[in-house]
């Protein structure tokens, strides 16, 4: 039996596939399927409605589209950007998009291909963000991101996976990444080429 399916306008496109709730954030939302049907299961949620605000965003999807690899940014630049919790990677992104000048950014830039994605507006959201070291570590807990260390189609082999965090390290020329050959959070200099995943909350 289908549930009722609300006008269009009213629902927001998740624009990625959800690997994480914050319960702690609270309110209420309607998560619905492709034919915009309500769904208790993320794995299938294409549209979302608030119904209630909560205190802050209960979801958070990522793109399963990898791209790069993109260089952090030139070394000896310390931005401030050392959070790493949940939640802090909307703040890490805004924060360099907003101090920083983008033309002395090394090609391939991260940042611009950021910009760049929101300009487009990708999945139909401009809210994308690099993701803290922990929101990025979610994402490989939850196994969404499995496709990720397949080989390509055609290929026996692959490039081992290293992901960008936007969390720095104490030092200005450092930021957390993930190495898949250590399988743990590591430091990497800034110019160093790596992976990204793009995250949205809502």
């Amino acid at each position: 039996m289908k549930n009722d399916i609300l006008p269009q306008g009213e629902l927001k496109p998740i624009g990625g596939v959800i690997f994480y709730e914050d319960m702690f954030a609270g309110g209420s939302y309607r998560l619905y399927d492709k034919d915009k049907n309500v769904t208790s299961d993320k794995s299938k949620a294409v549209y979302y409605e608030i119904v209630i605000p909560g205190s802050g965003p209960r979801f958070y999807a990522v793109d399963l589209k990898l791209e790069g690899p993109y260089r952090w940014t030139r070394q000896n630049q310390k931005i401030g950007v050392e959070g790493t919790d949940i939640g802090m990677g909307k703040f890490n992104t805004l924060t360099v998009l907003e101090t920083e000048d983008h033309s002395p950014y090394p090609d391939p830039s991260l940042w611009k291909a950021l910009t760049e994605r929101n300009k487009n507006f990708v999945g139909g959201c401009n809210d994308w963000f690099v993701g803290s070291r922990d929101e990025v570590d979610e994402v490989l807990k939850s196994g969404v991101g499995k496709d990720w260390f397949k080989p390509e189609k055609g290929h026996k082999k692959r490039d081992k996976l290293l992901l960008w965090s936007s969390s720095e390290r104490e030092h200005p020329d450092l930021v957390w990444y993930w190495d898949e050959e250590i399988n743990k959070w590591y430091r990497q200099i800034k110019q160093w080429g790596c992976k990204v995943c793009f995250i949205r909350s809502f």
